[in-house]
Protein backbone atom coordinates (compact mmCIF):
# COMPACT_ATOMS: atom_id res chain seq x y z
CA UNK A 1 0.00 0.00 0.00
CA UNK A 2 1.42 3.52 -0.93
CA UNK A 3 2.09 5.84 2.07
CA UNK A 4 -0.28 8.30 0.60
CA UNK A 5 -2.74 5.66 1.06
CA UNK A 6 -1.97 4.80 4.50
CA UNK A 7 -1.74 8.51 5.49
CA UNK A 8 -5.42 9.18 3.95
CA UNK A 9 -6.56 6.45 6.72
CA UNK A 10 -4.97 7.65 9.33
CA UNK A 11 -6.66 11.28 8.85
CA UNK A 12 -9.51 9.37 8.70
CA UNK A 13 -8.80 7.35 11.50
CA UNK A 14 -7.88 10.56 13.20
CA UNK A 15 -11.08 12.75 12.23
CA UNK A 16 -13.18 10.40 14.64
CA UNK A 17 -11.44 11.21 17.87
CA UNK A 18 -12.82 14.21 19.83
CA UNK A 19 -11.74 17.34 17.83
CA UNK A 20 -9.73 15.44 15.38
CA UNK A 21 -7.18 15.13 17.41
CA UNK A 22 -5.38 11.69 18.87
CA UNK A 23 -3.61 12.53 22.17
CA UNK A 24 -0.30 10.67 22.33
CA UNK A 25 2.35 8.66 20.44
CA UNK A 26 1.70 5.54 22.32
CA UNK A 27 -2.31 5.97 22.02
CA UNK A 28 -1.56 6.40 17.88
CA UNK A 29 0.51 3.56 18.03
CA UNK A 30 -1.91 1.11 19.74
CA UNK A 31 -4.85 2.46 17.69
CA UNK A 32 -3.29 1.56 14.78
CA UNK A 33 -1.63 -1.99 15.80
CA UNK A 34 -5.35 -2.67 16.87
CA UNK A 35 -7.31 -1.36 14.06
CA UNK A 36 -4.49 -3.47 11.56
CA UNK A 37 -5.64 -6.73 13.65
CA UNK A 38 -9.40 -6.31 13.51
CA UNK A 39 -8.63 -5.52 9.09
CA UNK A 40 -7.33 -2.15 8.82
CA UNK A 41 -5.13 -2.55 5.62
CA UNK A 42 -1.67 -0.96 6.25
CA UNK A 43 0.79 -3.70 6.85
CA UNK A 44 2.46 -1.89 9.22
CA UNK A 45 4.46 -4.19 11.19
CA UNK A 46 4.52 -4.22 14.67
CA UNK A 47 6.97 -5.32 17.35
CA UNK A 48 7.41 -5.35 20.99
CA UNK A 49 9.07 -1.96 22.64
CA UNK A 50 8.57 -0.69 26.24
CA UNK A 51 5.30 0.72 25.44
CA UNK A 52 4.39 -3.00 23.88
CA UNK A 53 4.09 -3.25 20.33
CA UNK A 54 5.23 -0.43 18.08
CA UNK A 55 6.28 0.44 14.41
CA UNK A 56 9.23 2.24 12.80
CA UNK A 57 7.69 2.67 9.77
CA UNK A 58 4.23 3.92 11.17
CA UNK A 59 6.35 6.30 13.53
CA UNK A 60 8.23 7.07 10.16
CA UNK A 61 4.94 7.69 7.85
CA UNK A 62 3.50 10.01 10.77
CA UNK A 63 6.57 12.27 10.67
CA UNK A 64 6.15 12.19 6.86
CA UNK A 65 2.30 12.97 7.11
CA UNK A 66 3.08 15.73 9.30
CA UNK A 67 6.04 17.12 6.61
CA UNK A 68 3.76 16.89 4.33
CA UNK A 69 0.28 18.70 5.75
CA UNK A 70 -1.60 15.30 6.02
CA UNK A 71 -1.70 15.89 9.68
CA UNK A 72 -0.01 18.23 12.47
CA UNK A 73 2.03 16.95 14.95
CA UNK A 74 1.98 19.02 18.25
CA UNK A 75 4.22 19.27 20.83
CA UNK A 76 3.62 20.34 24.46
CA UNK A 77 5.05 19.65 28.12
CA UNK A 78 2.92 17.78 30.84
CA UNK A 79 2.45 19.26 34.34
CA UNK A 80 5.87 17.41 35.20
CA UNK A 81 7.55 19.15 31.89
CA UNK A 82 8.03 15.38 30.00
CA UNK A 83 6.88 15.69 26.33
CA UNK A 84 3.32 15.24 25.27
CA UNK A 85 2.35 14.63 21.87
CA UNK A 86 -1.03 15.00 19.84
CA UNK A 87 -2.40 14.33 16.02
CA UNK A 88 -4.45 16.65 14.34
CA UNK A 89 -6.36 17.20 11.17
CA UNK A 90 -8.11 19.35 8.95
CA UNK A 91 -9.25 18.10 5.64
CA UNK A 92 -10.93 14.63 5.99
CA UNK A 93 -10.42 12.58 2.76
CA UNK A 94 -13.10 10.80 1.40
CA UNK A 95 -11.46 7.13 1.61
CA UNK A 96 -13.39 4.48 2.74
CA UNK A 97 -12.54 2.66 6.43
CA UNK A 98 -14.00 -0.86 5.80
CA UNK A 99 -16.97 -1.42 7.98
CA UNK A 100 -15.23 -4.07 9.73
CA UNK A 101 -12.40 -1.46 11.41
CA UNK A 102 -15.05 1.51 11.53
CA UNK A 103 -16.96 -0.18 13.46
CA UNK A 104 -15.12 -0.02 16.33
CA UNK A 105 -13.48 3.30 16.34
CA UNK A 106 -16.08 5.02 18.42
CA UNK A 107 -14.68 2.18 21.04
CA UNK A 108 -11.01 3.13 20.91
CA UNK A 109 -11.43 7.02 20.01
CA UNK A 110 -12.56 7.22 23.84
CA UNK A 111 -10.93 4.27 25.20
CA UNK A 112 -8.12 5.01 28.17
CA UNK A 113 -4.84 5.51 27.12
CA UNK A 114 -3.51 2.78 29.52
CA UNK A 115 -5.49 0.61 28.78
CA UNK A 116 -5.18 0.36 24.99
CA UNK A 117 -1.61 -0.05 26.15
CA UNK A 118 -2.50 -3.29 27.69
CA UNK A 119 -4.62 -5.14 25.59
CA UNK A 120 -2.23 -4.11 22.43
CA UNK A 121 0.84 -5.86 24.73
CA UNK A 122 -1.63 -8.85 25.92
CA UNK A 123 -2.64 -9.53 22.28
CA UNK A 124 0.76 -8.93 20.85
CA UNK A 125 2.15 -11.79 23.40
CA UNK A 126 -1.15 -14.35 22.17
CA UNK A 127 0.15 -13.12 18.46
CA UNK A 128 3.46 -14.77 19.92
CA UNK A 129 1.78 -17.94 20.87
CA UNK A 130 1.30 -17.93 24.29
CA UNK A 131 -1.37 -18.72 26.28
CA UNK A 132 -3.89 -16.37 27.75
CA UNK A 133 -2.25 -17.44 31.52
CA UNK A 134 0.85 -16.70 30.10
CA UNK A 135 0.39 -13.46 27.81
CA UNK A 136 -1.16 -12.13 30.83
CA UNK A 137 1.88 -13.17 33.14
CA UNK A 138 3.59 -11.80 30.74
CA UNK A 139 1.65 -8.76 30.65
CA UNK A 140 2.05 -7.96 34.50
CA UNK A 141 5.90 -8.71 34.45
CA UNK A 142 6.17 -6.15 31.35
CA UNK A 143 4.04 -4.12 32.26
CA UNK A 144 3.80 -3.79 36.42
CA UNK A 145 1.09 -1.40 38.19
CA UNK A 146 -0.33 -0.44 35.12
CA UNK A 147 -2.06 -3.65 35.29
CA UNK A 148 -3.62 -2.88 38.70
CA UNK A 149 -7.35 -2.00 39.76
CA UNK A 150 -8.38 -4.26 37.13
CA UNK A 151 -7.46 -2.53 34.24
CA UNK A 152 -5.47 -5.78 32.78
CA UNK A 153 -9.26 -7.06 32.79
CA UNK A 154 -10.53 -3.56 31.27
CA UNK A 155 -7.61 -4.72 28.47
CA UNK A 156 -8.85 -8.29 28.05
CA UNK A 157 -12.97 -7.01 28.06
CA UNK A 158 -11.89 -4.25 25.13
CA UNK A 159 -9.93 -7.17 23.35
CA UNK A 160 -13.12 -8.84 23.48
CA UNK A 161 -15.08 -6.31 21.88
CA UNK A 162 -13.10 -6.20 19.24
CA UNK A 163 -13.65 -9.72 18.56
CA UNK A 164 -9.67 -10.51 19.14
CA UNK A 165 -9.95 -12.86 22.69
CA UNK A 166 -12.49 -15.43 23.22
Amino acid sequence: MRTVDKLQQIQKIIATFPEQTVVGRTRMQKTIYLLQRVGLETAYEFNMHFYGPYSDELTTDLEIGGASGFLTENRSNTNEGLPSYSFTVHDVPSVEIPAQVRNFLPLLSVQDPTILELAATYDAFRQKGRTPEAALESLHLKKGYKCDNGRDQMAIGLLKALGLEA
